[in-house]
């Protein structure tokens, strides 16, 4: 830029990524509707949700990351109506405290939706999706989660009690069951995302997976690769309280995991919900460390409803729309 008649315009330094962690909202300065629906011991339902915890990943040396997901009902949302388009905007407010040490996290979200005609009636069955991820040492901790809608101001909340796993134990992070895909971008082969629900409630012929990882296997000594072996397999509860298997028995697995590239341990199941009558079932997971012999039992417990064209009846015990789901 050194030739005659040149001149440099620019502008006086620049933007670039932090080191440091942004500041948490302070739940103290919130709006004081807000502020008391987060304080009350009661829960307000005047938009009915449902909210869970999935344990993932390691962060760091001694925290885990925990995704709060969590479930709107779309019937208490007074959208608006332009060119085809459902809209409206949620303010989400999630508040975390530890039951041993007190300390609080905080969350504050502005979610825009702009719905087809085809997603907005989807989502009368599933609901609206929301969630927030936040990075925890071990321990006990509550969770309390408020929707406000901002075209009527109306206002639900949940509350959630969780455990957050011990740092570098041997365990699985929480299994993700969903009939619900993020898909990949453009040119990408890898089967789509499955997304997190709150939900535990499928309809017969879902296409239904469940996804989780494993954390904490030893490594053999020469391969520097773990070696863990899954058996699993679906029962049905029966209205007596007996436990029979189906599918048959035949169908039941026992398999090694497969490792990646990396050492990690990522098992991914379609989950076969064809012919299965309406009714509580749970999957069954069982894990071997094959080189310290440490095992892990999961149950995962879900709901098949009736078909979608006959009424919906949900057997005895099973979580009302506003309850949080069984885990």
């Amino acid at each position: 830029m050194k030739r005659r008649g040149l001149d440099v315009r620019a502008r006086k330094g620049y933007y670039a990524p932090s080191d440091e962690e942004p500041p948490a909202p302070d739940p103290k300065k919130a709006d004081p509707v807000v502020r008391a629906a987060l304080d009350s011991l009661f829960e307000d339902d005047a938009i009915p949700l449902r909210m869970t915890a999935y344990a993932l990943g390691q962060v760091g040396e001694d925290r885990i990351r925990m995704l709060l997901a969590a479930e709107a009902d779309p019937d208490a949302v007074a959208f608006d109506e332009t060119n085809g388009r459902f809209t409206n905007s949620l303010e989400l407010f999630i508040q975390v405290s530890s039951r041993e040490t007190g300390l609080a996290y905080a969350l504050e979200r502005l979610i825009g939706l702009d719905l087809s005609p085809q997603v907005r009636n989807r989502m009368a069955r599933t609901w609206i999706p929301v969630s927030g991820s936040f990075d925890l040492p071990p321990g006990t901790y509550q969770a309390k989660l408020l929707i406000r809608e901002q075209q009527t101001g109306r206002i639900g909340t949940v509350r959630h009690q969780f455990d957050v796993p011990a740092v570098g134990s041997f365990r699985t992070s929480t299994p993700i069951l969903t009939d619900t895909f993020r898909p990949n971008p453009s040119g990408d082969q890898a089967d789509p995302s499955p997304v997190p629900l709150a939900r535990r409630n499928f309809f017969p012929g879902a296409e239904l997976v469940c996804v989780f990882d494993v954390y904490g296997a030893l490594r053999d000594g020469q391969t520097e690769q773990p070696r863990v072996a899954l058996s699993y397999g679906i029962r049905r509860t029966v209205v007596s309280g007996d436990l029979t298997r189906w599918p048959p028995p035949a169908t039941l697995r026992t398999q090694r995991l497969a490792v990646g590239p990396e050492g990690q341990l990522t098992q991914r199941m379609k989950v076969p919900l064809r012919g299965a009558p309406p009714g509580e079932y749970e999957i069954v997971l069982n894990l071997r460390d094959e080189l310290s012999g440490e095992t892990v039992e999961r149950r995962e417990a879900f709901v098949v409803n009736a078909p979608v064209d006959a009424p919906v009846k949900l057997p005895a015990g099973s979580p009302p729309a506003s309850a949080q789901p069984l885990q």
